[in-house]
Parts: C-alpha cells; sequence; structure tokens
C-alpha cells in the first residue's frame, strides 16, 4: 500500500476491490487538466498508475504535466486482456458453430458451461460474444444469446471493441513487460 501523499489514477470506471484503501486518494481520468487540479488542491506529491490506459503516451503526459517527486507503477488488470488476446480464428468459429447449432444460449447461467464446452476462457468468451453483439450477428436479451437470421458477414476487425481490446493488448504488453529502466527511459525522451 502506497502512502497517503499518493493520488491514484484509474483509468477505468471502477476500482477493483483489491485496490481500495491502496492509496491517499483514487481518482477516475478525465482529463490532464482535471488530473493537475486534483493533485495540487490535494497537495499529493507521488502519483499511482492503478491500471493500464488505452494509450500509453497518457502516462508520459500525465508524468510530466504533475512533476510528482515518485511515480508508482501498479497496473492491476482484471481483464487479462494480454494473456487471453482477442481471441483466435479457431475459437471464433467454434463459438460461431455453436450458435448455429444453438440459436439461443442462456448466458447469464450457462456461461461457464458453455466456456468449458468451447474450451475457451470464460473472461474472453464474453469478450467475443460482446464483438459479435457488436456486429449484429447476435442478439443478448435478459442474459439469452439469440442469434440473429441472415447476418451481414462483416470481418471481425471492424469491431471497436475489437480494435480497442488489440490497443489495450499493445499498451499491457509494453507497460507491463518493460522493465524499470526502460519504462524510466521512455517516460524522459
Amino acid at each position: 500500500s502506497l502512502g497517503s501523499q499518493t493520488l491514484g489514477v484509474l483509468f477505468k470506471q471502477k476500482l477493483p476491490r483489491e485496490l481500495q484503501g491502496f492509496c491517499g486518494q483514487t481518482t477516475i481520468f478525465d482529463s490532464v487538466t482535471a488530473l493537475e487540479d486534483t493533485f495540487r488542491a490535494g497537495q499529493f506529491q507521488e502519483i499511482a498508475f492503478l491500471d493500464c490506459p488505452a494509450d500509453p503516451a497518457l502516462i508520459k503526459e500525465i508524468v510530466q504535466a504533475l512533476q510528482a517527486s515518485r511515480v508508482a507503477f501498479v497496473f492491476y488488470s482484471t481483464e487479462d486482456a494480454y494473456l487471453d488476446g482477442v481471441g483466435t480464428r479457431e475459437q471464433y468459429s467454434r463459438l460461431f458453430q455453436l450458435i448455429k447449432q444453438q440459436p439461443r444460449l442462456d448466458i447469464r447461467y450457462k456461461l461457464k458451461m458453455v466456456a468449458d464446452y468451447l474450451k475457451i476462457p470464460q473472461k474472453l468468451l464474453i469478450f467475443m460474444i460482446q464483438v459479435f453483439s457488436e456486429l449484429e450477428f447476435v442478439t443478448i436479451q435478459d442474459g439469452v444469446l439469440n442469434k440473429t437470421a441472415d447476418p451481414v458477414s462483416r470481418p471481425l476487425t471492424e469491431s471497436h471493441l475489437y480494435q480497442q481490446r488489440q490497443k489495450l493488448i499493445k499498451t499491457e504488453e509494453f507497460l507491463l513487460m518493460s522493465d524499470l529502466s526502460t519504462l524510466r527511459q521512455w517516460l524522459t525522451v
């Protein structure tokens, strides 16, 4: 846990239970200017990045703007985006085949069973279903997934969710897998 002089920054909307009380105060990122105001008003000395932004350049911009005496990288993630990826072509194919066979799937109560059957991690399956929903291959109502009749064939890369996750994976790969000296050098360039 970090001290009361540390302002924790979140880029996602929810503070995970594991990070509650981790630093003096936590704020959800809105803009660099708003963050500067919070940092100065609270007379914070240090900043902690509690999760990963979609764009690593944002961290650089914040660090340069705040001139904190210490920067901590926590980068807590509940999504496993880096580990699970966006899903393989074969995984999407298995999901699509199941939807063709079962045009109505109760994913609210049977998600784990579906994930086990398809041999796809549950969090990744949720993401894949969201992509299918965004591309209008399926609809979801009251926890029931329904196959769209005659969906228009569209590449997965058209999905904004898919694109955002690809970007998040690249960001997580850089921020989580870089050693401290690489991050220090990157911040000062």
